[in-house]
């Protein structure tokens, strides 16, 4: 093992390697806000202030359900704050960030392998590890920042730590400040870090610093252990506070649309993704922003990939237990294993089935292969194959690099990563709600009214497809179908305030006013749009004949903000009108005349609506020659399609 030589060519093939992040991913720099972009930046009212660093730092990572889904990065979202300061939202400050990040990122593994290995192998790893696809979703999307940050942090405190002088092998403290510091920093970005003092102790065996002798055992924990005290101690810091914001250490349910990931035979799904790993690690053709079934589906048996996933696992723990023996052999796979147990599902359930920003951080372990290969083969070569060695480097970068810049624009907006599903996997449900979302905007019914059901068949275990299936059925009056949906969501995930929303609505519709009302109530409870389900309500008093309060229900309904505050005080005033009570109501409709005087829909219903009062055209011996100028009036609650933004959400909710 050995420490960097001379300067001048460290500096240089440092330099390199930097620039080659830079290059493959410069064509990064064009795209826009993508995916998760869109809610945790774009749409993140706490993102766009510097003002209130509470909003930022003592709260959930994603802005709606934060608490149910566990994740809590403040300090990546403290970044983006900045960056949308200094930029005025622009997204080419997220991706210029992003791409010095991971030039930041592709040094660090440079420096670290060359304490490891010799300069040129470790300059070859870090090339590969700066070039490789894998890492196209980090990169070219903004939120694949906090992985950068927590990367970066990590490795900065792995170099700090290896590069220590051997002597004795005590770390000073300013070192060991430096170190928990960095540490504690990644934890705020990504809650992976948590692995970092596995790494530091890995690193110790690989460079021979802990031997398992009873003498060199004691005297290693008697230069280590404060820092690992300290370390531990960030950690448990580190868990209070996430507890304290969240109110659970885990979250309630890190994957609302992948329940499977939650029950017995999560392990069995978890071992099935082993496989994978090694074929994007080292066959990164294939590649998806999407992993869900039916791209990977479920596993509830011993199948032969989940065999092969096993015999993996168990060959990855093999290697790394010789590491003390072979570090150059041992030391990838040990890399690997400790930093993708925490995302592997078999721990605990993460939320997503696989996801290629997961393996940003393991995939140094590549590099650690490339460069223990290198180093082993070249003083081998004759000249004739060491030509052929470099050929077959250049051939190999080349390859991985071209694969990478011409995926980089698949990420440039929501829609061209959408379309890139839809075109290389469309086995996947998400595949087929997305078709089925684009033949509604195009008016398409039949056929979207397809491609929901082929969704549904294909995954029928997403609360959030059934949701805005349900939708869908409320646009064509298929009240049947959308209250069967919606009931099936609400009892997988019952605290989403917008299937409660739907239900009230579609009871109503279906004169169902018992439902309406809880589920209104409900909708409330849950933190859902107050006006709307006040409306619903006061709608339901209505039919049971209890006029005052259904008075009272629109009256509260009004200082409630929203569009039709206008037609909330209309429906007031003659709900007071039935009541019997018409001074009221034509106070009431006077209130709402003055207040919308610009709106000549409103002036002209109103002034309707008064004249229908001052005739006694809701007295029980009305002129049946009356007209009600609302009577035709129904609550409806739909807007237009959003099923776009739900699979954005659905994709990025996880704990990772």
């Amino acid at each position: 093992m050995q420490m960097p030589p001379a300067p001048p060519r460290f500096k240089l093939l440092l330099a390199g390697v930097a620039l080659a992040a830079i290059l493959v991913y410069a064509n990064s720099l064009w795209n826009g806000f993508a995916y998760d972009d869109d809610l945790i930046i774009k749409g993140n009212r706490r993102v766009h202030q510097l003002s209130n660093l509470g909003l930022i730092w003592a709260t959930p990572y994603w802005p709606s359900f934060g608490s149910q889904l566990g994740l809590y990065r403040p300090l990546a979202i403290f970044a983006y704050a900045l960056e949308w300061a200094a930029g005025g939202g622009a997204p080419w400050v997220f991706h210029v960030v992003n791409v010095v990040l991971h030039a930041l990122v592709t040094g660090l593994v440079f420096i670290l392998m060359s304490a490891l290995f010799t300069t040129g192998a470790a300059a070859v790893g870090a090339l590969i590890f700066a070039v490789h696809p894998v890492h196209t979703e980090v990169v070219a999307n903004s939120v694949g920042q906090a992985e950068l940050i927590a990367a970066a942090l990590m490795l900065a405190a792995c170099v700090t730590y290896v590069r220590r002088p051997t002597a004795g092998g005590a770390l000073s403290w300013p070192r060991m400040l430096i170190i928990v510091g960095l540490y504690f920093g990644a934890l705020l970005a990504k809650e992976a870090a948590i692995t970092l003092p596995a790494l530091l102790i890995l690193l110790d065996l690989t460079q021979k610093r802990l031997t398992f002798s009873k003498a060199r055992l004691r005297a290693y924990i008697a230069h280590t252990w404060t820092v690992m005290f300290l370390l531990i101690s960030a950690a448990v810091l580190y868990l209070a506070i996430r507890v304290d914001v969240l109110g659970s250490l885990s979250g309630l349910d890190a994957g609302p649309g992948l329940p499977f990931l939650r029950e017995e035979h999560r392990i069995l799904t978890a071992l099935r993704t082993w496989p994978e790993y090694v074929r994007l690690l080292f066959f990164p053709k294939d590649l998806s922003n999407d992993y869900s079934p039916a791209v990977i589906l479920p596993v509830e048996s011993i199948t032969p990939m989940a065999v092969l996933g096993a015999l993996i696992l168990v060959s990855i723990i093999g290697l790394a237990l010789l590491t003390t023996r072979h570090p150059e052999a041992g030391f990838p796979a040990a890399w690997f294993f400790i930093t993708i147990l925490t995302v592997s599902n078999l721990l605990f359930p993460i939320g997503v089935v696989l996801a290629e920003r997961t393996l940003y951080t393991p995939s140094v372990a590549v590099a650690a292969v490339v460069a223990y290969a290198w180093q082993h083969l070249q003083p081998r070569w004759t000249p004739q194959r060491r030509r052929l060695g470099y050929a077959g480097l250049i051939l190999v970068v080349g390859l991985l690099s071209f694969r990478t810049v011409i995926r980089n624009p698949e990420w440039k907006n929501t829609d061209t990563i959408l379309t890139t599903m839809i075109r290389e996997h469309p086995e996947s449900y998400r595949s087929a709600w997305l078709v089925a979302d684009r033949y509604w905007r195009l008016g398409d019914l039949n056929r979207s009214a397809f491609y929901w059901e082929a969704a549904m068949r294909l995954w029928p275990r997403d609360s959030q497809l059934m949701g805005e299936f349900a939708y869908f059925n409320i646009s064509v009056q298929n009240w049947r179908r959308a209250i069967e949906l919606l009931e099936q969501s609400r009892a997988m995930h019952p605290w989403v305030p917008r299937t409660h929303e739907m239900l009230a609505f579609s009871y109503i519709s279906v004169s169902r006013y018992e439902d309406a009302h809880r589920a209104a109530q409900e909708a409330i409870r849950f933190g859902g749009y107050r006006g709307e389900m006040l409306a619903v309500i006061a709608k339901v008093y209505e039919e049971r004949g209890r006029l005052a309060e259904a008075a009272g229900a629109w009256r509260a309904a009004t200082h409630e903000k929203g569009t039709k505050l206008w037609v909330y005080r209309a429906m007031e005033a003659r709900a007071l009108a039935r009541y019997g009570d018409e001074p009221a109501a034509l106070a009431s409709a006077d209130t709402a005349r003055s207040l919308h005087a610009r709106d000549s829909i409103a002036v002209r219903t109103i002034s309707d609506l008064q004249i229908a009062i001052r005739r006694g055209c809701y007295r029980a011996n009305a002129d049946p020659e009356c007209t009600d100028p609302v009577a035709g009036w129904k609550l409806t609650g739909v807007g237009p399609p959003t099923t776009t933004t739900a699979v954005t959400g659905s994709a990025g909710v996880s704990r990772n």
